[in-house]
């Protein structure tokens, strides 16, 4: 399904970190409060003033503390990085997630980028913007254009060839990322003396 940058995906358990977010706020709360008490006590002079530099650190900690279990807090929701669409979700409830379990992949598939290989005797004669026709293999009635958006400016010595990059629109969402295409490219011909 489509889904937006920023919409939720997945809500990890977070009890533990509920806890420690609660613990951090009551722990706030008292520092602050011992902090308005000091200063009530350094105004009257019942506190000595060096006491109080303590007493606000303490209160700046405990507010760090509590910006920390916030970020805990947060960091079991997820979150899409970026608008697309959703495909098949990878894991199911009850499964153990780690910061490198693959949840769902999001693609945005409004253009795609098809990667071709071209001879290098052809290199030099690919330009940027120039068009090239894509004959989707699942679809084959249908033919599409395509500017060419990127060069390599290396030749691979094992296969004598070079790598090309062309952008496709598809915005109506009629091609999937990874299909095959066949590519065409138009060059202009040797020039040959011609005899009448």
């Amino acid at each position: 399904q489509s889904v937006q940058a920023g919409d939720v995906l997945a809500r990890l358990d977070s009890n533990v970190q509920q806890i420690a977010r609660d613990k951090a706020s009551l722990t706030l709360q008292d520092a602050q409060r011992t902090l308005e008490r000091n200063k009530v006590l350094v105004q009257s002079k019942a506190a000595p003033v060096n006491q109080t530099q303590a007493v606000e650190l303490a209160a700046q900690m405990a507010e760090l503390s509590l910006r920390q279990a916030e970020q805990d807090l947060a960091d079991r929701v997820v979150v899409a990085p970026i608008s697309g669409v959703a495909g098949i979700v990878k894991v199911n409830a009850g499964n153990d997630v780690t910061s490198g379990t693959a949840i769902v992949t999001i693609e945005d598939a409004s253009s795609l980028l098809i990667n071709f290989w071209l001879p290098e005797r052809l290199a030099g004669q690919v330009t940027l913007g120039a068009e090239a026709s894509l004959l989707p293999v699942a679809q084959p009635e249908r033919t599409l254009t395509a500017r060419i958006s990127s060069i390599d400016n290396q030749i691979d010595p094992a296969s004598g060839t070079f790598q090309v990059q062309a952008q496709l629109d598809n915005t109506e969402a009629h091609l999937q990322a990874g299909m095959a295409f066949t590519v065409t490219l138009q060059f202009v011909g040797q020039s040959f003396v011609t005899v009448d």
